[in-house]
């Protein structure tokens, strides 16, 4: 019903100034006055394009100011286009992720099955070892009674005996080793079953995407003192990578302290402690997840590290922008558009960004709504502007003060 009223409404008025320019027009022939020096009839056909462009003028005003979806397709298209891109580019990226999810859980499916067969083939075996084992038993059980009855009339019958004996050595001998077949035949079962369970609960992560960390992900950040000594810097630095193994530890209710589950490359190590010792700045080491680590298995990590500089003193102009009073379609996403472009000029100044999020800065839900609000009493154009709280350095984050002028 809305959009009828919206509609007869706008035909009425269409309606009204059409007729009105008309006969306007028609007055303006009829007594032959000239606009601007021009003939009587070029004037009245000047009235009829002005109306005629009033009438467009006023619809579109109206479509705009009652309706947010005409204000979105008038003014802003290209934000909505800029977040369908990066929705696309999402999609692909969980995409891979999945497809690489089936490939391991195929590979891991692969190997299971190899692993039940073998099983299979060694239980069979065992089976057949442990019937051979019960036949050589009882036939050496059988010896044993005949040597005993033959003994009586041992010079009769001592080639017998020597053959006897001989052939219970031989029994002895096999039964032996058979039991020892058995035994590393059993071992060999319950490693391979050790070696199943493990294959399944790595199948079970696999399904489930139980993904710890991402790779990128940063586990931990540290800036070391420039001037160490050799030995001060290797202690500082393994400290670093110790307290990361542990956190991961207690992340998987693990009570076993000594355990490594953290892997770093010996190169990235070394480049690290190599920057420590030879930098004239303190130096930022970064420890971040090489790809994704599923719970269960052990996180492997590269070292990454930085000068760290300061880039802003305290009370630096970081960014300002300024936004004409037609053009700010609602503070919130105006303070965010602003918020954006502080972020970009903060990543070309050198300040490290979070690999996952692309971002420098910190700043509370709080301190946006401050800000959202400060634009929203403010009237006409407006100026926005961002000071850094305190000094800030490589390392960051980067923390601001919006002002609203």
């Amino acid at each position: 019903m809305y959009g009828i009223a919206l509609i007869l409404f706008l035909s009425i008025m269409g309606g009204a100034i059409a007729f009105g320019g008309d006969r306007l027009g028609s007055k303006i022939g009829k007594k032959r006055l000239s606009i601007l020096g021009l003939r009587p009839k070029h004037t009245s056909i000047v009235v009829t394009v002005i109306t005629g462009a009033l009438t467009v003028a006023l619809t579109m005003s109206i479509l705009t100011f009652v309706s947010r979806d005409v204000r979105t397709a008038l003014f802003g298209m290209e934000q909505l286009k800029s977040e369908l891109v990066s929705l696309s580019n999402e999609v692909e990226q969980k995409s891979a992720e999945l497809t690489s999810s089936q490939d391991a859980l195929a590979k891991q499916m692969e190997e299971y099955n190899k692993l039940d067969v073998q099983i299979r083939e060694t239980t069979e075996r065992l089976g057949l070892v442990t019937r051979e084992l019960a036949t050589a038993t009882a036939e050496r059980d059988r010896a044993a009674e005949e040597l005993t009855k033959v003994q009586g009339d041992y010079s009769v019958a001592q080639e017998q005996l020597t053959m006897l004996e001989t052939t219970k050595q031989e029994l002895d001998r096999r039964v032996e080793d058979l039991s020892t077949s058995k035994v590393t035949l059993e071992t060999e079962v319950k490693e391979l079953e050790a070696i199943s369970n493990q294959l399944l609960a790595g199948l079970q992560n696999v399904r489930e995407g139980a993904i710890m960390f991402r790779n990128g992900e940063v586990l931990a950040t540290a800036v070391i003192k420039h001037g160490l000594a050799k030995e001060e810097a290797i202690q500082t630095l393994q400290g670093a990578i110790h307290q990361i193994n542990n956190s991961i530890l207690q992340r998987l209710n693990i009570k076993e302290q000594n355990l490594k589950v953290l892997w770093v490359s010996q190169d990235d190590y070394d480049r690290a402690l190599d920057s420590i010792l030879t930098s004239n700045d303190d130096v930022i080491v970064r420890v971040t997840a090489a790809g994704n680590s599923v719970y269960g298995e052990a996180v492997v990590a590269r070292i990454e590290h930085y000068p760290n500089k300061l880039v802003y003193p305290r009370g630096t102009l970081v960014y300002e922008q300024s936004f004409k009073a037609e053009d700010r379609v609602n503070s919130e996403e105006t303070v965010l558009l602003f918020l954006h472009k502080v972020n970009e000029v903060a990543l070309k100044s050198g300040l490290l960004f979070d690999p996952l999020q692309g971002t420098v800065g910190v700043m509370s839900a709080a301190e946006v709504y401050a800000a959202v609000d400060k634009v929203n009493r403010a009237e006409g154009d407006i100026v926005l502007q961002a000071y850094t709280r305190e000094d800030i350095y490589t390392v960051g984050p980067l923390r601001i003060n919006i002002e609203v002028k």
